[in-house]
This record gives structure tokens, C-alpha cells and sequence, in this order.
């Protein structure tokens, strides 16, 4: 009899195992449809309870380990119907309470931009007793901790912190796991799960991604479950990162520094008229460059400029193409090779050259002459110019008296050394609308209300006359764009250039495991009558891009346009 017993005791601590096995042991080869389907629904029910259940909101569980317990138990059942039980008893862990936060309405919430995309959890033919389960949560009360912030009110939870007016949210208690030097797919699932369920329930501009969001869950799961070294896990997070189409989404360590290169040869390059256009020389410190402003670079060690770009777009979120090829014209030169062989065209003429790479922390100039201008000059007696990305210091005049003034938001402004062009009363003879605003909800994840707009200027009868011109292009970024939307504003106002970046709103920052933190925008921003800005950026009046002819000849082709617009007011 005792025989028997030891027996069934040995079998109890096996299928104990079984169940309870790391899922960082999980052989890669197992990942198939089946386990894909249970991480995917697994994912999606970790995150809407992470955010709707009132307890786990408000950290009576470390949310992650629940995590790290449940998924080796679901991975690998092979029917749903034994999937939806083990789930359902997992959820019933954690008590529902039964208070009701009746104040929620689908269909009488006022100023909705987006309503929460939880229809999934209406499916019970597909996840049977835990639909009931999850819609018992829907509606429960989350009720939260004040804390007082620098005079603030802040609405405190474990996973989120939001101000009182909700305009303000970051995340945070987000374990990083830094001490981490190889990963295992358990912190590569968590980090896809993270990602997926903050994009779900917090990003504003989850309706503008080109995919639908729950394709891409189900199709990164293999990947992340299948990861073999912490650089395979940082490109993986950089390649779901560039689905979301958000310039501001991105990831920048040692390890993508050095897998992109650390040295680079000494020229800018820009896409211009569909070409990768040397538009920069920065060799006053160094050995001379061979490449002059103006070549068109065809191929680099014998690749085709075509198949880089190819290789790079999957690793760089863009907003739109425009600044998607900003950011592969900052990369196309980075290397590890001392040397690059550049083949290029210069007048109608095929050439090739080997050119010098250096160490990239230790050039000396970024080779964008345009960042030395000042803040404030007078091109001439009738034009002035007013430049925020200006690495210096300056002021701009309380009275202009000229035909026009350029304001150049072709480059990021320089917030840190410039303040007084964020208002700028000047240029406005009275207050009006500038900028609408989305702001996600702290009572239900996934809700983003249309909140206040921004006003600019006020009275007044002696403000700037003549015509206002506002340069843009895909540099014109975040910050830059929001101001384009101000600007723009003031009477008798212009925007001349060509595509802006698209991405628009604050950012926070995301933790993930391996010490990896990554920008999340939070803040939807709209014209006042509603228009969309992100991805579509900043349209301007009047059309106009620089040329490779222009660059060649050293001229500022929209900068020129802009004076010649001004010198034709009578």
C-alpha cells in the first residue's frame, strides 16, 4: 500500500511541475497556433485586469509574478473549453466586489473621442464563464488614493498616476528588471504584454495605426516567446514599437547604438526629390571629406540605397514617410568600418570614394549650420526672422515693424536656452482657439474625452501688421508643431514648407524589462474643429521643398520663397 501512496505522491509533485514549469524553459519549437492562442487571450485578460480590477488598479498584487504563475499553466492546454476553466479559476482569485460605478454610460459620456475597445469581452462563445467574469468588472467602481504633489492633486494608482483634471498621466512601479544580462521569454512576453495593453488602453492615437492593434499581438507573440539574446529582444521591441506609426516611439541603448554603428562618416544627409543628397560637410576638424554638398549617394559597400531602406524601416516608428526617411538619412552613414565605399552621382556623373569614417561622440559640429543662426535677426529692412531651434540665447523685439516676419520651425526649439517665443502676444490682435486636447480616463482604461483647447493671445490693437510665414518640414516635429498650430493663428498668417512629423501630444516613459525604457504619447492633440494633426502633421498653404539643384548652388529654397512672398506685398 505504501508503494501506492509514494506513487501517487510522485505523480501529484510531477503534474505539479508540469503545470507550474518556467515558462523561460519553454522550447521554442513548441510555440504553435494553439499557444499562441492562449498567450493572446492570456495578454489581453492580464491587461484589462491590471486596469479595471479595482484591487489589482491599486496594487494589492504584484501584478507581474500573477503573471509569471498563470502562463506556464495556460500555455499549453490544447481545448478551449479547459483554457476558459483554468482562467476562470484564476480570475475568481481575486474577489469582484459588487459596487457599481453607475456614472459610466456607453452611450452618455459627453466630449468621447474614443470609447474603450473591450468588445472582446462580450464573446462568450469564444471564452465562455470568463466573459461574465470580465464584465463584471467593466463597470466596478476604481476608486483611488489623493496624494498632493507640489500643491497638485494627483489621482494615485499602483500602475498610473494621474493628475486631478486627468491631463496628466504617467506610469509607473513598472519593474525594470535591470539586473537582467540574458533574457528569458518570460520577461520578453511580459515586455510585449506591457506594450500591447498600455498602446490598448492609454494611447490616444490607437485608432490611426494601420494595423488592427489585436493582429499584431498575435503575430509578435512567437517572436517574443522565441528571443535568444538581449539585442534579438530590443529589435523585436523596436519592431512593435514601429507599428504603432509614432515618431515619438522609439528605443536608443548601447546595444542599438552599437548594432547601428558607432563611427560615421562626415557628411548630412537628407532625402531630397527622392534621393539620399549630401546637404552638410562638417571635416573642419578632420581629414578631408571627399563627398561634396549636393552628391546623390546610390550605394554604400556595394548595397543599393533602396535595399537599406528596406532593411532599416522595420526597426524605425514614423509617423508618415516623410520623417520615416528623415530618420534613415541620420542612420545611412553609421557603421562600424573605418572606411565606407560610397558611390554616388555629382552633375550627371557616376563616382565612387572611399570615405573616412570617425567615432560619432567625438565630432565636433552636427554639421546643420542652419542650428548657429540667432534667434532674432532682420534679413533686410522689410523681412524679419525669427529662429527657435537657435543653440543660442536671444531676444525678440517687442515692437517689428517690417512687411513679414519668418518664423523658422525647421528644427526643434531650443526650450532650454529660449522662452519668450512660446507666447509671443506680439503677433496676435486677439485671443482665439489654437490646440484641442485627449486625455485618456482614470476611472475607465481605454476612454479618451476631448478636454480643454489652448488659447493664444489677447487684445491688441497694436499688434504685428504685416504678413506672418511659418517654415515647416519634416524636422518640424512635436514641440515644433504645436507651436506651427499657434503661430498660425495670428491674423493675416501662412505655412509654407512641405510634410511635418506627424507626431503630436506629451510622452512618458514606459519601463521594460532589461532596464529598457521606451517614450509613450498620452496626449491626443487636434485642431480646434477637430481635424487630426497626428501622422497627417501640420498641412501647409503653400507647398514647397528644397531642390537638389538648390542644394548643389548652397541656396535655401523655401527660406527664399518665404522673402519673395514678402517683397511682393505692395
Amino acid at each position: 500500500m505504501w508503494k501506492i501512496y509514494v506513487i501517487f505522491f510522485i505523480l501529484c509533485i510531477s503534474c505539479n511541475y508540469e503545470g507550474r514549469r518556467d515558462m523561460s524553459n519553454l522550447p521554442v519549437e513548441e510555440c504553435d497556433t494553439i499557444q499562441i492562442s492562449n498567450l493572446h487571450l492570456l495578454c489581453k485578460v492580464w491587461g484589462f485586469m491590471k486596469y479595471y480590477h479595482p484591487d489589482i488598479a491599486n496594487g494589492m498584487y504584484d501584478w507581474d509574478n500573477e503573471l509569471f504563475e498563470i502562463m506556464p499553466r495556460v500555455v499549453n492546454i490544447k481545448s478551449k473549453k479547459e483554457r476558459n476553466r483554468v482562467l476562470s479559476k484564476w480570475i475568481n482569485k481575486y474577489d469582484i466586489p459588487t459596487s457599481c460605478n453607475k456614472s459610466l454610460s456607453d452611450t452618455q459620456m459627453p466630449n468621447v473621442k474614443t470609447y474603450p475597445d473591450i468588445s472582446w469581452i462580450e464573446n462568450k462563445e469564444e471564452l465562455g464563464e470568463v466573459s461574465d467574469l470580465l464584465l463584471n468588472m467593466k463597470y466596478l467602481e476604481r476608486n483611488c488614493v489623493g496624494l498632493s504633489v507640489g500643491g497638485d492633486l494627483y489621482k494615485d494608482y499602483c500602475y498610473l498616476e494621474f493628475s486631478e483634471d486627468e491631463k496628466k498621466v504617467f506610469f509607473k512601479n513598472e519593474n525594470d528588471y535591470k539586473e537582467l544580462k540574458e533574457i528569458k521569454n518570460k520577461y520578453s512576453l511580459l515586455a510585449l504584454f506591457r506594450i500591447w495593453n498600455v498602446i490598448q488602453y492609454y494611447y490616444p492615437y490607437k485608432y490611426l495605426i494601420d494595423k488592427k492593434w489585436d493582429d499584431v499581438l498575435f503575430e509578435y507573440i512567437h517572436k517574443f516567446a522565441s528571443v535568444k539574446s538581449l539585442l534579438e529582444y530590443k529589435l523585436l521591441i523596436l519592431m512593435v514599437l514601429t507599428e504603432v506609426e509614432d515618431t515619438h516611439m522609439n528605443l536608443w541603448d548601447e546595444d542599438i547604438q552599437n548594432w547601428i554603428g558607432n563611427r560615421k562618416a562626415l557628411v548630412n544627409v537628407e532625402f531630397v526629390e527622392n534621393s539620399f543628397v549630401v546637404t552638410g560637410v562638417y571635416d573642419k576638424y578632420y581629414k578631408k571629406v571627399p563627398l561634396e554638398i549636393g552628391d546623390v549617394i546610390l550605394k554604400i559597400d556595394g548595397r543599393c540605397v533602396q535595399n537599406i531602406i528596406e532593411e532599416k524601416k522595420m526597426y524605425i516608428s514614423a509617423s508618415n514617410n516623410a520623417v520615416l526617411m528623415r530618420e534613415i538619412s541620420l542612420q545611412l552613414l553609421f557603421t562600424d568600418k573605418e572606411k565606407l565605399h560610397i558611390e554616388y552621382l555629382r552633375n550627371n556623373q557616376l563616382l565612387s570614394d572611399s570615405v573616412e569614417t570617425y567615432y560619432y561622440k567625438s565630432i565636433k559640429n552636427n554639421g546643420n549650420r542652419r542650428r548657429y543662426k540667432p534667434l532674432f535677426e532682420y534679413i533686410d529692412e522689410d523681412v524679419a526672422y525669427v529662429y527657435p531651434g537657435s543653440l543660442f540665447s536671444g531676444k525678440i523685439p517687442d515692437q517689428i515693424n517690417t512687411k513679414g516676419l519668418i518664423i523658422d520651425l525647421r528644427d526643434y526649439p531650443n526650450q532650454k536656452n529660449i522662452k519668450e517665443y512660446l507666447e509671443f502676444y506680439h503677433l496676435y490682435n486677439e485671443s482665439k482657439e489654437s490646440v484641442l486636447f485627449t486625455y485618456g480616463s482614470s476611472t475607465w482604461p481605454g476612454l479618451f474625452t476631448y478636454s480643454y483647447t489652448t488659447v493664444v493671445g489677447k487684445k491688441n490693437e497694436n499688434s504685428y501688421k504685416g504678413l506672418v510665414i511659418i517654415l515647416v518640414d519634416e524636422g518640424t516635429q512635436s514641440h515644433g508643431e504645436y507651436m506651427a498650430m499657434r503661430y498660425r493663428c495670428a491674423p493675416n498668417s501662412i505655412i509654407l514648407g512641405s510634410t511635418t512629423a506627424g507626431a503630436d501630444g506629451g510622452v512618458v516613459r514606459l519601463a521594460l524589462p532589461g532596464g529598457i525604457y521606451v517614450p509613450v504619447g498620452i496626449q491626443g492633440v487636434y485642431y480646434p474643429d477637430g481635424r487630426e494633426t497626428q501622422r497627417i502633421g501640420i498641412v501647409p498653404d503653400i507647398w514647397m521643398e528644397p531642390t537638389i539643384k538648390g542644394i548643389r548652388e548652397g541656396r535655401d529654397e523655401v527660406l527664399e520663397k518665404a522673402i519673395e512672398l514678402i517683397n511682393e506685398i505692395e
